[in-house]
């Protein structure tokens, strides 16, 4: 359990929705930390198949209907999560995609809070004002995940994802051609401001526990 909770109070998970910016955070955070980063995203091909994952049967809804698509992908995403983080045995920055935070039924929302409620530091990410009307370009966004307010209940504190450039937005009408990266710098390095602040805090406790 010792080894555990180091895992808990050292690693960082970042939520939020399509295109805040998570996986470029998340490289960032593992470069300035030196912990492993783990993208839930790209996993999805190492776990879904042993739960009995239909690609086909996916690639099909996803070209009829985005929402039944997501819908399908729930029962394996809710599985591949809880496995990596109940087998995780060293401190990671893990990379939520944003539906992986997203549930739909109550007993798939309750588990996710569960196994998140343990870490200390579950990040929901939230687009500045300025992003916003870009970031609803994204069909699923503009219909689910600017709209939750699961991220909020499932995250410890949440950061303003101050990473585009407001002229590139507004001439390439696209997030990801917008990224500026002395701000993706200057968001993380404020990230580890608090995560180190947190874990100087745990220290102490820890010490008046013992």
């Amino acid at each position: 359990m010792e080894n555990k909770n180091y895992v808990y109070e050292n690693s960082i998970i970042l939520i939020g929705p399509i295109g805040v910016g998570k996986s470029l955070l998340s490289a960032t955070l593992s470069n300035i930390l030196g912990l492993t980063q783990l993208n839930l995203d790209d996993l999805r091909s190492v776990y879904y198949p042993k739960y009995g994952f239909d690609k086909k049967l996916s690639d099909d809804l996803l070209k009829k209907d985005q929402k039944l698509w997501l819908m399908y992908q729930k029962q394996f995403e809710i599985k591949m999560v809880e496995e990596i983080l109940t087998k995780l045995s060293m401190p990671a920055i893990i990379d939520f995609g944003a539906s992986q935070a997203h549930y739909f039924n109550e007993s798939d929302k309750q588990k996710i809070a569960e196994l998140l409620k343990p870490f200390n530091h579950v990040i929901n990410l939230e687009f500045p004002n300025y992003a916003t009307k870009f970031a609803e370009n994204e069909t699923l966004n503009k219909s689910l995940f600017l709209k939750t307010n699961q991220y909020k209940k499932l995250a410890k504190y949440s950061f303003i994802s101050d990473i585009f450039d407001l002229q590139a937005l507004e001439t390439t009408q696209s997030l990801n051609n917008s990224v500026s990266w002395w701000k993706v710098n200057r968001t993380a390095q404020a990230i580890v401001e608090r995560y180190r602040i947190m874990q100087h805090v745990n220290e102490l406790n820890n010490k008046k526990i013992m």
